[in-house]
């Protein structure tokens, strides 16, 4: 009989070596609440409280939004949200998805078409929020809307946004990575392509996605 092609996680994970799991992060990672384990869509309320997208929900905490999301530290950590959380509630949207604008932006809003260069973190929840692929230094993703190209959430996310925002999105399964491993943008490590890959074939696994965006430049029509 004829053989299936691999899929793409296959042939990106092909050079690993070895069949193990790979060994529990101890560091990048982001410290969500209890409530990441029991209800992943919930929101947590009272001072000082964190929801499960690791936003601190209540009184005590006064920094403001870091936007830097290139580094791959906690940066997104629950406390640098704290007084933003409660003015902006999550928003669901028919796809399922979860969002919420952290700083709104200036001008047209993205739309079908248009190319959308962003600054961008992904964290898999499955992991307690650990960062899997972003931004680099210096580097933004260029982003056609309608293409395609990237994991469905991450357009929905962009749609709407302008230039300057920064919003943030729950993303069920469905709306994240394809088993085949197709869509951008994939983690350039090789034990973080294993956790995603992982996540995303295996049903009784979370591949429920947090992603942040901050959209920098906005070219209608993708010219």
């Amino acid at each position: 009989p004829k053989r299936a092609a691999p899929s793409w996680w296959a042939v990106l994970l092909r050079g690993i070596g070895g069949g193990d799991s790979p060994p529990d992060p101890d560091e990048d990672r982001i410290c969500f609440c209890v409530s990441t384990r029991k209800d992943k869509s919930a929101v947590g309320s009272g001072a000082g409280s964190t929801d499960a997208t690791g936003v601190g929900s209540g009184e005590g905490s006064e920094q403001r939004p870091t936007v830097d999301l290139r580094t791959n530290s906690a940066v997104l950590a629950p406390w640098s949200l704290g007084p933003v959380a409660q003015a902006n509630p999550f928003v669901p949207s028919a796809s399922g998805i979860k969002s919420k604008d952290i700083r709104d932006g200036v001008g047209a809003a993205a739309v079908s078409g248009d190319s959308a260069w962003v600054q961008y973190s992904i964290r898999l929840l499955n992991l307690d929020g650990k960062r899997v692929v972003g931004s680099e230094e210096g580097e933004d993703l260029r982003v056609t809307l309608g293409s395609g190209e990237v994991i469905p959430g991450l357009e929905e996310v962009i749609t709407g946004m302008a230039v300057g925002g920064y919003r943030r999105g729950i993303l069920p399964p469905s709306m994240g990575y394809d088993k085949q491993g197709s869509l951008r943008p994939l983690p350039r490590d090789p034990i973080d392509l294993r956790f995603v890959s992982e996540a995303v074939n295996d049903e009784q696994l979370d591949a429920t996605l947090v992603v942040d965006v901050q959209l920098n430049k906005l070219v209608p029509g993708g010219a």
